[in-house]
């Protein structure tokens, strides 16, 4: 009995249709002599056979010599999936900086701070609010909004006391109002002294606050103190003096001497009635010069002759 050889031969075989939806092989083996005998011939049909199957054993007997071999399936690089007909490559960066990775499925597993089917979409942790996620973590804000979130609303420009819940609103705080919140309603409560000498202050929309003043003040703060005869300080000049109504207008000075209005009213009084006397004769005069004036002309129509004798007569004739 002739003793068999055995001879090991180790080889790769690469299926020209890796990439195929099917998973279903047939594999043919066959083996000829130099003379072109056939030794070996063997078709076989493998079902269920695809990247994620183990390695397989055959072994095939004949007549003449006995072939073992083992095989399996191997995906191309960047190709994935029980058929390799899903592409994943790591290396593609695309144009706006997103990368991922490759799952052993063939998957992309965007990295950190991208999304998107191609992992090329940047995303924001929290979302922005009013805005725009140009990049991993980082919002562009829209038009009246900001923060690291784009949540935070900007008020309308100029808006004192208030605040905005939508961009560029100015919602007033309690007790202001206005356009920009900066009229005090209740400027009265917050301003308790405004009102002097006993004034009563009143909320009013236009002016902020009104002054009802007591009797005998007067003024926008009641500040001015005014007589029962409606004579105020401002009618008299107390020079290096301090003007005091008590109740009418007086000045008090260093001196310790005083001066009211009343001096100063009959003075004023004289003055009024020289200047009105001055005034009449000032007309009366200018009267008398136009008459004269007006006569002046008539009278220098006739001529006469005046003739003195040495009996000291004197003549008169009328050219």
């Amino acid at each position: 009995m002739t003793a068999l050889r055995s001879n090991v031969m180790l080889f790769n075989i690469f299926w020209a249709l890796l990439r195929t939806q099917t998973t279903e092989w047939q594999l043919t083996v066959s083996g000829h002599d130099r003379s072109g005998k056939v030794l070996l011939e063997v078709s076989r049909f493998f079902q269920n056979i695809s990247s994620h199957s183990p390695v397989v054993d055959m072994t095939i007997e004949s007549e003449n010599m006995t072939l073992s071999f083992s095989f399996s399936v191997e995906c191309e690089a960047n190709f994935y999936g029980p058929t390799c007909t899903v592409f994943c490559n790591e290396t593609f960066k695309d144009q706006n900086g997103g990368s991922f990775k490759c799952s052993p499925d063939g998957k992309k597993l965007c990295e950190s701070g991208w999304g998107g089917p191609l992992c090329n979409e940047p995303k924001c942790d929290p979302t922005c609010g009013h805005g725009t996620c140009t990049a991993p973590n980082t919002c562009r804000c829209d038009f009246g909004w900001k923060g690291l979130s784009c949540t935070e609303c900007v008020p309308l420009a100029g808006c004192q006391h208030g605040s905005c819940r939508l961009a560029h609103q100015c919602v007033c705080d309690s007790n202001w109002g206005g356009i920009l919140c900066d009229m005090d309603l209740d400027y009265c409560s917050n301003h308790a002294d405004v009102c002097e000498n006993g004034g009563t202050c009143i909320a009013d929309i236009t002016n902020s606050y009104k002054c009802i003043c007591a009797e005998g003040f007067e003024g926008r703060n009641c500040e001015r103190q005014v007589s029962r005869e409606g004579i105020d300080c401002a009618m008299l000049s107390c020079g290096e003096g301090v003007c005091i109504m008590k109740p009418t207008p007086r000045c008090e000075y260093p001196n310790g001497k005083t001066s009211d209005l009343s001096n100063r009213i009959d003075f004023l009084m004289v003055s009024v009635i020289l200047l009105m006397v001055a005034l009449c004769l000032a007309i009366i005069t200018i009267v008398a010069r136009l008459v004269n004036l007006a006569i002046r002309p008539i009278g220098l129509q006739q001529k006469y002759i005046y003739e003195s004798h040495r009996d000291d007569t004197v003549s008169i004739s009328k050219v």
